[in-house]
């Protein structure tokens, strides 16, 4: 059965816009946005052809929890419910951290992350290798972990842990980020190039 469009709920425990995650998500899959779901509609209405999403944020001074559901109709026509977490802790000297992910981005990045844990199981198959990345530079991200001196294998694990890389494109990333590396302008190699071009 193809899917042709999705409607969301309002999103609970936040106030960050995660509606652009969910498009990016869902236009991996070719499914499109057909608007809020009114609040007095009952899922019997939802059509066999359409997904219906929820999306709750939970957070402490600790964690940041991050819930998608999705109501659909399987090929049976009967009303299945799939849900997704993640959870993250929320270290303060991270979150003061600009090389860091901020609070706004991570919970972005998780309901990308469990929207597409959730479409390829609804959809039965993967879009892409490249996971949840879109419209980013990946190797910007690679940077960021070298510059937390982390190591090329824990780096790779990441990306694929947290952005549902497949394991070659993960590899691919972070060799070429390795490669740049003496390249990159660091602050110090932008300041001597202020000088040489200003002064």
């Amino acid at each position: 059965m193809k899917i042709k469009d999705f409607f969301i709920t309002p999103v609970t425990g936040t106030h960050v816009d995660v509606l652009a995650a969910i498009r990016d998500t869902m236009a991996l899959f070719d499914v499109n946005d057909a608007g809020i779901w009114q609040e007095e509609a009952q899922l019997n209405q939802l059509r066999p052809d359409s997904l219906l999403v929820k999306c709750a944020v939970k957070s402490d001074e600790d964690t940041i929890e991050v819930k998608v559901t999705i109501d659909f109709y399987n090929s049976s026509a009967v009303l299945n419910q799939l849900t997704e977490y993640e959870r993250r802790p929320l270290l303060q000297e991270n979150i003061r951290n600009k090389e860091v992910e901020d609070i706004t981005g991570l919970i972005r990045r998780l309901v990308r992350l469990n929207m597409l844990k959730l479409m390829r199981q609804i959809a039965g198959h993967n879009p892409g290798p490249w996971g949840i990345l879109r419209g980013v530079r990946p190797t910007k991200i690679v940077h960021k972990l070298l510059d937390q001196n982390v190591d090329h294998s824990e780096i790779v694990t990441r990306l694929i842990r947290e952005y549902a890389l497949a394991s070659a494109k993960a590899e691919l990333v972070t060799g070429i980020a390795v490669y740049q590396r003496p390249f990159i302008a660091t602050p110090d190699k932008l300041a001597a190039l202020y000088k040489r071009v200003y002064c």
